[in-house]
């Protein structure tokens, strides 16, 4: 009987870590995904910026 309980007890330890790697997993790939998309979306803002700040440079020189 205490072999049951004791296996029983595996077996729900076995699906918690095996349910915590999968969390783990899909934590990873969606910070991934987001962290990508922040990191296209940042490098664009840089980028429209140093833009806006060229043309405001010109608009200077134009004065």
């Amino acid at each position: 009987m205490q072999y049951k309980l004791e296996l029983n007890l595996m077996k729900s330890q076995n699906v918690n870590i095996t349910n915590f790697e999968d969390k783990i997993a899909n934590f990873k790939t969606g910070f991934a995904k987001k962290y990508e998309l922040t990191s296209r979306q940042f490098k664009i803002a840089i980028e429209e910026i140093t833009k806006q700040c060229h043309a405001c440079k010109k608009q200077k020189m134009h004065f």
